[in-house]
């Protein structure tokens, strides 16, 4: 019976070493698995940034310069007025200006554009045709803040009908 009890607790052994074995193997196959996916978000991670670096570089000049950029911030404008896009013409017409990239969120548009110079050098070099639609609110730094004067001057108008005494 001793050899036999001896023979069974080396099977055990064995079943049990194989078990484990099994299991250390699945583990170095995970391990393996989150190596690849990690390697795989570096990879797609890298190229986000190349793609990143290649539309900034167009936009803005390529390597190595690093052109200062100008906002303007127009209120009160529909993005579908002729006039807005009147000033982006004019504003892409002054020297030293190569794009001009628009936003446009609640009623406020947003015109970006890459210019050496001051920002009172560039509104004073937009044509005065296009500037007469327009307020000066702020320049300072790289800021441009402008009120459009044809909508504000409907605003008005509505609000003052509307209020108007005696009127039905």
């Amino acid at each position: 019976m001793r050899v036999s009890t001896t023979l069974q607790a080396m099977m055990l052994a064995l079943l049990i070493g194989t078990g484990a074995r099994a299991q250390i193997i699945n583990k170095v196959n995970e391990a393996g698995n989150t190596v690849t996916a990690a390697t795989n978000t570096i990879s797609s991670t890298t190229q986000n940034i190349n793609t990143a670096k290649s539309v900034i570089n167009s936009l803005f000049g390529g390597k190595g310069k690093n052109t200062p950029t100008v906002a303007f911030a127009i209120g009160g404008i529909d993005y579908s007025d002729a006039n807005l896009d009147n000033l982006k013409t004019a504003i892409n017409k002054v020297k030293g200006v190569k794009k001009v990239i628009t936003n446009y969120k609640d009623g406020t548009a947003t015109i970006v554009v890459p210019y050496k110079g001051s920002v009172t050098e560039l509104w004073d070099a937009v044509s005065a045709k296009e500037k007469q639609l327009f307020k000066l609110m702020l320049a300072q730094e790289n800021t441009i803040v402008l009120e459009y004067q044809l909508k504000a001057s409907n605003t008005s108008t509505t609000q003052a009908t509307a209020s108007k005494p005696g009127g039905n």
